[in-house]
């Protein structure tokens, strides 16, 4: 009679053990995953995307007419900061249609200035077609060829002084301007701050 009462009450003890300790094995079970519909992928991006749009086409260059310059603002909008107050007669390649705001019709241009491209919103009004000033050629970098070094001199010519000599294998950045001297063809280069001239037979383009 003792050991039916005694197997009864362990019974009851493991039933109870086991009840105790279900709802903790539910709750670390893993959720199963659900998989978004295509329509809630393309209405919330995930986090760190980039919203990518095209390059623009640059057209046909336009010339300021502004007798007192031109602002190149940030964006279409008065209220948009100036960037650069283009001169009247400046060339400048629209990259878009005009759009209408603040009172105005607003172009997407670029300029090239202080050695490089700007790219702006300007009035669409003092935009005329055409434009002297073609844009800059491409300009590579130029590496020294001369095994014995490169003579970089103030102007192109052998009767210039030579400001420096720079080793074989040096990439010079090159403007684009050439000149014949000397019966030498002669590319301008920059080497640190200054605008030197190297003898164009020991350079080449990388």
């Amino acid at each position: 009679m003792r050991n039916r009462s005694f197997r009864w009450m362990l019974s009851i003890l493991l039933v109870t053990v086991v009840l105790a300790t279900l709802p903790s094995a539910v709750l670390a079970a893993p959720e199963t995953p659900t998989t978004p519909s295509a329509e809630t992928e393309a209405e919330a991006p995930t986090e760190g995307s980039v919203d990518v749009q095209a390059m623009p086409i640059w057209g046909a260059p336009m010339t300021v007419r502004a007798w007192g310059g031109l602002r190149l603002r940030e964006g279409p909008s008065l209220s948009d900061r100036v960037m650069l107050v283009l001169y009247n007669g400046e060339t400048v390649y629209p990259g878009a249609a005009p759009i209408w705001a603040d009172g105005y019709s607003w172009t997407f241009v670029k300029v090239y200035r202080y050695g490089r491209w700007y790219q702006g919103f300007c009035a669409n009004m003092y935009l005329v077609p055409g434009g002297g000033t073609p844009p800059p050629p491409v300009v590579h970098g130029l590496k020294v060829t001369a095994a014995a070094g490169l003579r970089l001199r103030y102007a192109p010519g052998l009767a210039y002084g030579i400001c420096c000599v720079v080793p074989y294998g040096t990439i010079l950045q090159g403007t684009g301007n050439t000149a014949s001297a000397s019966g030498l063809q002669w590319s301008e280069v920059i080497y640190g701050t200054r605008r030197l001239w190297a003898a164009s037979m020991y350079l080449v383009a990388v």
